[in-house]
């Protein structure tokens, strides 16, 4: 609509007021030995004082239909769950009203910002994954349950994983993704038939003790978190999962997914790459250790801290 009434009142691109007319400023030197400079511009009239009456009337109806453009965003006068555990609604509120801008006093801040029941929210209105616009608001910023490993790991304060973080990286999804979604459903209903258990899937998991992270298991029940791979390659199947051993990224990945879901027990499922012929799923179970969770929570903090200091 501000585009619009901008646009409107530009003039004509062949709009001109003379075509042979010299500029003001071309003449010094010439025909005009020298120019003040208020005799360069043209007098402009004096701007009339702002009138609030148009803003008001626009917001009263943006709240009356509930719209959540994002000029609304910054008018609003109450706070929904997603304000309360996102990363990027926490950081603006945390600079506007902190005077020691440090990584240490911003994990403090979004300790005491979040509770329970925005948490519980999250979870409810992020089932669908990624099909809700939430889903993508709470994973920017949140170092998920599948980088949990890498950037326990990482030194470099610049590279891909940060700009994947932050949202920074393309990212484009691939044929074996697709195929990945497609089966997670198929995959997930044989492993509930092997284990005869009922599950369901969840949305993601956020933790106050631990407001950097993430975590969004593809299904959970009352004893078990689950996790569910289709590898495409048996060069990728390997990678997951080889001679009966968790590779060491996803094992990360599903003990995190452990703390986050309060299970002492997960189930990591890698689909054979010819799952949709023979149907076979290996199905490993993990217990929580939250020694190596704490370890790698820890040096993850400590990486935060000093990416803060570089920036």
């Amino acid at each position: 609509m501000f585009w619009l009434l901008r646009r409107s009142t530009e003039p004509s691109v062949t709009s001109v007021e003379c075509y042979w007319r010299k500029p003001t400023l071309a003449k010094v030197g010439s025909s005009l030995k020298a120019a003040k400079l208020n005799e360069l511009f043209k007098n402009v009239p004096p701007v009339a004082s702002h009138n609030n009456s148009f803003l008001k009337k626009l917001l009263e109806k943006g709240l009356e239909n509930k719209s959540k453009g994002i000029l609304f965003e910054y008018y609003k006068t109450e706070e929904n769950a997603i304000d309360k555990v996102s990363l990027y609604h926490l950081i603006n509120k945390f600079v506007r009203n902190s005077s020691s801008i440090t990584a240490e006093n911003f994990i403090q801040y979004c300790q005491q910002e979040m509770n329970d029941q925005p948490c519980k929210e999250i979870l409810n209105q992020t089932k669908d994954q990624s099909n809700t616009g939430t889903w993508f608001e709470i994973r920017y910023a949140h170092i998920t349950a599948w980088k949990f490993y890498e950037a326990a790991q990482s030194t470099t304060y610049d590279g891909c994983l940060v700009e994947s973080i932050l949202g920074a990286a393309k990212f484009k999804s691939t044929k074996a993704m697709k195929r990945g979604l497609s089966l997670e459903d198929k995959v997930l209903k044989v492993v509930a038939r092997k284990k005869l258990i009922k599950v369901e899937k969840v949305g993601i998991f956020v933790d106050k003790r631990y407001p950097i992270f993430g975590a969004s298991p593809d299904a959970v029940n009352a004893e078990f978190c689950i996790e569910i791979k289709c590898p495409s390659k048996e060069s990728t199947l390997k990678q997951y999962l080889n001679g009966g051993v968790i590779g060491k990224k996803p094992f990360a990945q599903i003990q995190l997914q452990m703390l986050f879901s309060g299970r002492k027990k997960g189930l990591f499922c890698v689909a054979s790459p010819n799952f949709e012929v023979n149907k076979d799923v290996s199905i490993v179970e993990v217990e929580l250790d939250i020694f190596f969770v704490r370890i790698c929570c820890k040096k993850q903090l400590c990486f935060g801290k000093k990416l803060s200091s570089q920036n």
